[in-house]
């Protein structure tokens, strides 16, 4: 696990014997948290060559983290949440010497499955507005 951002924590998986700059992946995870599946996901992406990052997006939540994990209960995001913790975790692989910062994307799976779309839904002038190709001023698929 790695800290980053504005506390977050989240797992990066980085290609072994390879070299780079690498391609990268942000992967939302599932309802439940980062479980052993969603830690598996971004193991593979290294696997086939990409730098995998999940962020915890729940981080910064206080509640009860094994009932969760358990599915007993589940906790919705709001945007400006989701938009914190996909971006950071961009910032962290912008920022990140193995990256190459023209081939970064992000994607869901679950509850996070329109997270992606969330990262890039905030107008370009509200100091929200983040995408990985954001210092070439294209949205991500320009």
């Amino acid at each position: 696990m790695i800290a980053y951002g504005n506390r977050v924590r989240g797992f990066l998986a980085v290609p072994e014997n390879q070299p780079g700059p690498f391609g990268a992946v942000i992967l939302g995870h599932e309802r439940y948290g980062l479980v052993q599946h969603t830690l598996d996901l971004v193991a593979k992406f290294a696997a086939y060559g990409y730098i995998g990052l999940t962020p915890d997006m729940f981080s910064r939540w206080g509640g009860d983290k094994e009932a969760l994990t358990r599915g007993d209960i589940s906790v919705r995001i709001s945007d400006v949440d989701i938009r914190s913790y996909m971006g950071d975790s961009l910032d962290h692989l912008l920022t990140h010497p193995q990256v190459d910062p023209d081939r970064i994307c992000a994607m869901g799976v679950c509850q996070s499955g329109d997270y992606p779309l969330v990262l890039n839904s905030a107008p370009r002038d509200s100091g929200q507005h983040r995408h990985p190709r954001r210092s070439a001023g294209q949205q991500m698929g320009s």
